[in-house]
């Protein structure tokens, strides 16, 4: 665009020389320069296009440009400084417009810039979070596929060397100690799993450890649930002795491992003696307490490997494993004088009771868990009808026993 801007002057101009007395001449001339300072704007343009047109208006006087034109020519060549003045001005408020407008520009990146990195901090923190959820769920499913205390206590060391790393090794172990003690008392709460964490865990102790506290005490309160339930589904409540159903399974067990080892096996029935008469008489709160306090006799009378169970309400089982029917007739005697001569304080009252004790063995006549039970409770109703407190033996066949 300059150079052709520059040419087409100078072709005008040249007309101008050649038809100085026209009018088109010094208007071309005049008109060239004001165009050329649209097109050419800058301080040294505006000088040269100024000096090339007083240089143009003085040769368009010498040809002989008639006065009026020449007047007309050097008001229009006066308006080109006003033109070139603002032409500037709206240069410098073009440049003032596109700084603020850099500047804007700049405010605008920058809170860009702040919000991309705190949406970076946020999703960095949303992942610490998941991660730790899945972590959590993690330690869930595994409490989730153990109710062995051991197995759990395993657990909950692993997850204090996780979360706790920090903490001693010493300080760690303690801890799960006193978790081992917790469960054997039966009480695991979370209040207790905060008190007993290691001093140094305070450190530790933030939100996400609040939850890991919450997963372990859950996962060792369903051990301990699990562990009452099958307590409960073993024991009696009232005696502690295993329960009729549980004491079957396990004589029925009793019975086929004599069987294939060829051993002995002797089963006890043991009934108290008149026990109605000691509830009619000081009531079911003594009549509790002389329960409890003979099957405590009956399992310090028989040994180690034997099984003691309650079969019904004052009705006692005892499987005596690898026994004959010599040893379980001792046994059975040893039951029965030890009840004799305890007096048992129930409350405020004294009271003496006696049992009888119905003897049974393994042997070709009772070849079957039923079979001793049958038997055996038999020959202890033929020691309560022959006047109580004794014990009362099946006969051996054929010299077995």
């Amino acid at each position: 665009m300059k150079p052709l801007t520059v040419i087409g002057w100078l072709v005008l101009l040249g007309g101008a020389w050649i038809s100085p007395s026209t009018a088109f001449p010094w208007l071309s001339a005049a008109a060239l320069p004001l165009i050329g300072a649209g097109f050419l704007w800058s301080p040294r343009a505006a000088f040269l296009i100024a000096g090339m047109s007083s240089v143009a208006g003085a040769v368009l006087a010498v040809r002989g440009t008639p006065p009026g034109s020449l007047v007309g020519y050097w008001v229009l060549m006066g308006l080109l400084p006003l033109i070139l003045w603002d032409e500037d001005q709206r240069r410098i408020r073009r440049d003032a417009s596109l700084k603020s407008k850099e500047v804007d520009l700049q405010k605008q990146f920058s809170v860009l810039e702040a919000d991309t990195n705190r949406m970076r901090v946020s999703i960095r923190e949303q992942e610490q979070a998941i991660q730790r959820i899945i972590e959590l769920y993690g330690l869930s499913k595994k409490f989730l596929a153990t109710l062995d205390d051991e197995q759990a206590l395993q657990i909950v060391s692993e997850a204090l060397e996780e979360w706790l790393g920090h903490v001693s090794p010493q300080d760690r172990q303690g801890y799960v100690q006193s978790l081992r003690t917790l469960l054997d008392r039966g009480e695991a709460t979370m209040n207790d799993l905060v008190a007993l964490a290691p001093p140094a865990a305070g450190a530790g102790l933030h939100s996400h450890w609040g939850i890991v506290i919450g997963q372990l005490a859950l996962g060792l309160q369903r051990v301990l649930l699990y562990r009452q339930v099958q307590e409960s589904a073993i024991h009696d409540s009232l005696t502690g002795l295993l329960v009729r159903r549980y004491l079957r399974e396990r004589l029925m067990e009793e019975v086929s491992r004599a069987v294939r080892r060829g051993t002995g096996l002797a089963f006890l029935m043991v009934d108290i003696d008149h026990f109605k008469n000691v509830n009619d008489k000081f009531g079911h709160l003594v009549g509790d307490v002389v329960l409890r306090e003979v099957a405590r006799l009956i399992q310090r009378s028989v040994r180690e490997i034997d099984l003691v169970g309650r079969y019904g309400g004052e009705e006692f089982a005892i499987v005596l494993p690898e026994a004959d029917l010599e040893l379980g007739t001792q046994i059975a005697e040893r039951i029965r004088q030890t009840v004799e001569q305890t007096a048992i304080q129930a409350y405020d009252e004294r009271v003496q009771i006696t049992v009888s004790v119905g003897v049974n063995f393994l042997s070709a006549g009772a070849p079957t868990a039923e079979q001793l039970i049958d038997r055996a409770d038999q020959v202890l109703y033929r020691a309560k009808r022959t006047g109580r407190n004794k014990v009362i033996a099946v006969e051996p066949e054929n010299g077995r026993g």
